[in-house]
């Protein structure tokens, strides 16, 4: 399958940046829902940069919830950081005020023709497998601390999912 050869030559060039990927996706399932909506800034722009290795960047749809005011400063920051073109992404005005500064961003992803629903099982697979093959594995998933719907990141104190 090509997701593992994109993957495999990733690992070969830049292993940490691969790893970080592999945990931020792993990180990002859900028993309940299929699509991967991975929490937290830095989960968020590892795993973009996962998916432009498996060629699927292009495919998103980037909404950024923002108040008006941070508006340009939070374009530039997520543009810069998920390498895409600031008119890639798409504006909704926060109405909340705990959003922070430079916003909240979701992604949502139009599979392939040739995936189709097989997208995030596939996706989900690729991530599994490369986090055992590369000891990629969270740590969170080793001492069974893990839990999916209460992920904290940091840098996001006060964020309001997007």
């Amino acid at each position: 399958m090509q997701l593992f050869k994109w993957l495999s030559d990733w690992m070969a060039e830049d292993p940490e940046s691969g790893r970080r990927a592999l945990i931020a996706a792993a990180e990002s399932v859900q028993r309940s829902k299929a699509p991967l909506r991975p929490l937290g800034r830095s989960r968020q722009i590892a795993f973009m940069a996962l998916m432009k290795k498996f060629r699927l960047g292009a495919r998103a749809t980037i909404t950024l919830t923002v108040k008006e005011e941070n508006r340009k400063a939070a374009l530039k920051f997520w543009g810069q950081s998920l390498g895409v073109a600031q008119n890639a992404i798409i504006i909704r005005p926060a109405e909340d005020i705990r959003i922070p500064k430079h916003g909240n961003v979701s992604f949502d992803w139009k599979a392939p023709h040739k995936l189709g629903k097989y997208l995030w099982p596939t996706i989900r697979f690729v991530v599994f497998t490369g986090c055992v093959l590369y000891d990629a594995v969270p740590e969170s998933f080793r001492d069974g601390s893990f839990d999916a719907d209460t992920l904290d990141d940091e840098s996001e104190k006060g964020a309001v999912p997007g």
